[in-house]
């Protein structure tokens, strides 16, 4: 999970670096779903790292 600017999205992460953070298989907290989320993580308020536990 990760909050950018005060929304919330889950996802899996693919890269990241110091400047930027990349999920794919994305989904906000409404519900909407999206094949990748790229940010800046200059934007990102906090991020919760969790194993997949299907």
């Amino acid at each position: 999970m990760v909050s950018i600017d005060g929304s919330i999205f889950k996802g899996k992460l693919i890269d990241f670096d110091e400047d930027v953070l990349c999920l794919s298989d994305v989904t906000d907290i409404g519900g909407s779903t999206g094949k990748e989320l790229v940010v800046s993580l200059s934007n990102v308020v906090w991020i919760i790292l969790a194993e997949d536990n299907k």
